[in-house]
């Protein structure tokens, strides 16, 4: 995100974007830390009607995220996905993993959880990684089309789970 606003990609209204380190702290403080940190990150973007999320390693189950492991430090649980998307159009970033049956399955089993994915965009350059988007409306869609067609093979457009 530093560099899109570096870069002067967008004008960001606010930037969360406090880094997510937990080796300065004991392993049963880190709970209450990360509950700490999201109620600063919500704070710091509830005016905002778009957020973009970018866990640098993309989403994960609730169950599954484990604070004690710091593979998970770089990863967003569900629940946060949700909160965070509430009310308002937001681009979740996520790095596909090796998920049984191959990214297509990956990319349409979080849709399905996300719930409000409006669409889902994959793109291939490089690694593999999908930005979901949820609550889009009709610009936003058609706005991601028409650059997945410019992408050609690089790109593509995904139908998320609430089909709009």
């Amino acid at each position: 995100m530093r560099e899109v606003v570096k870069r002067e990609i967008i004008s960001p209204i606010a930037v969360a974007d406090e880094c997510l380190s937990y080796s300065s702290r004991r392993l049963e403080d880190r709970t209450v830390w990360r509950e700490q940190w999201f109620d600063r990150v919500r704070t710091t973007l509830e005016n905002c009607d778009l957020v973009f999320i970018d866990p640098d390693n993309g989403l994960c189950q609730n169950d599954r995220f484990n604070i004690g492991v710091s593979k998970n430090w770089k990863r967003l649980p569900l629940n946060e996905a949700r909160s965070l998307s509430e009310g308002r159009m937001a681009i979740i970033y996520h790095h596909n993993s090796r998920f049984k049956g191959g990214h297509a399955a990956e990319n349409l089993y979080w849709s399905e959880q996300l719930e409000t994915c409006s669409f889902a965009v994959r793109f291939r350059a490089y690694s593999a990684r999908t930005f979901f988007v949820l609550n889009a409306d009709a610009k936003a869609t058609a706005a991601a089309k028409s650059w997945v067609s410019c992408m050609g093979e690089k790109a593509e457009f995904v139908l998320g789970a609430n089909g709009t």
